[in-house]
């Protein structure tokens, strides 16, 4: 067996041969069960280069996979925004993915909802629901949602 001395060295050459097992394939099954635990943090940066080093198609269909286990917490939107994101930043158009993300996550996260944990009293509930609609600003047009928090107003809380 082989040891590192840096576990970037590691995580690139795993994510090396994911990719190219991938890609050779045809599928993500490999990469599928390889990174089943998605949100694990332990796998997050092969996951990343993994998912950068794989052909287009093979991309959307791991993003398929990563929105089909998505539990309600937002987590597995998140993993998958970050990985989009990087691949949208080398200029890379996947509007399959980004509307199937927006979709999932307007179901997990209705207007009604970031409205209602916008205006209440804990200050951390606030806060988390302030972090999503600026990590995804697509969840709520910002100035329905002002008008809605200033109609609440006086019933829980502001929403600073």
């Amino acid at each position: 067996t082989y040891r590192f001395g840096h576990l970037p060295v590691q995580e690139f050459l795993a994510a090396s041969l994911l990719a190219r097992r991938s890609s050779s394939d045809a599928s993500i099954s490999l990469m599928r069960e390889t990174l089943a635990p998605v949100c694990d943090s332990w796998i997050h940066e092969t996951l990343r280069l993994a998912s950068a080093m794989v052909d287009t198609a093979a991309f959307v269909d791991f993003a398929g996979h990563v929105l089909a286990l998505e539990d309600g917490s937002g987590a597995f939107c998140e993993v998958l925004h970050d990985l989009f994101k990087e691949r949208a930043a080398r200029g890379e158009t996947l509007e399959s993915v980004e509307s199937a993300l927006r979709e999932k996550l307007r179901s997990i996260r209705p207007f009604e909802s970031i409205v209602v944990l916008m205006s209440h009293p804990s200050p951390e509930l606030r806060a988390i629901s302030l972090s999503e609609v600026n990590k995804f600003p697509f969840l709520a047009d910002l100035g329905e949602l002002s008008q809605r928090l200033l109609d609440v107003g006086g019933g829980g809380g502001s929403a600073s």
